[in-house]
């Protein structure tokens, strides 16, 4: 299993599994992602296991990262490479002294363990995050936040997505419940 930075020769095959994976009103649009890496604000990364397996993409300032988005193909799911890949970037981070959060779609409270956006909330906790108790709606969107190295605030939250996508987006970040 390897992580790198994603060379320009990856990005074709990750801007497809990104639109593959991702339900359009999730995704943000991939040259704005593309010019924050040039910023230094973001970070994508490819995952190799002999040959393309997915990729993660994060936005960092001084002290937080945020793990954007993160997705496998499906044929490379259920190996444990996305648990290795999330540990080992999330203990690059720590090291560092960054706190790493993450948003997941919101899991009622009665969801079936079965259900995908259970399996994706475990996942992560196995991987050493926890809930951060902070449920948001972003546009259309709702999502809970995971927090690995240090809580999160709803306020912290809205001012990080504010210093990448501006004011708009500020105020479109509103508080939301777990069954909103």
């Amino acid at each position: 299993m390897e992580l790198h930075i994603a060379a320009p020769s990856d990005m074709p095959l990750i801007k497809s599994l990104y639109t593959d994976t991702f339900p359009k009103e999730e995704r943000q649009d991939f040259d704005t992602i593309i010019s924050f890496t040039r910023e230094k604000r973001a970070v994508i990364y490819s995952i190799f296991e002999n040959t393309f397996a997915g990729f993660v993409i994060t936005l960092e300032d001084d002290s937080t990262v945020l793990i954007n988005y993160f997705a496998m193909l499906p044929e490379m799911r259920c190996r444990g490479i996305g648990g290795r890949i999330i540990t080992e970037l999330t203990q690059r981070y720590a090291a560092s002294g960054k706190r790493v959060f993450l948003e997941i779609e919101t899991v009622p409270t009665h969801a079936a363990a079965d259900d995908v956006r259970t399996r994706r909330r475990d996942f992560y906790r196995r991987c050493g995050y926890r809930d951060a108790d902070i449920c948001v709606r972003v546009f259309s969107c709702r999502f809970e936040l995971m927090t690995h190295g240090g809580a999160i605030t709803f306020d912290e939250y809205r001012n990080f997505l504010r210093s990448f996508f501006g004011q708009r987006i500020y105020e479109r970040i509103r508080e939301d419940t777990r069954d909103g």
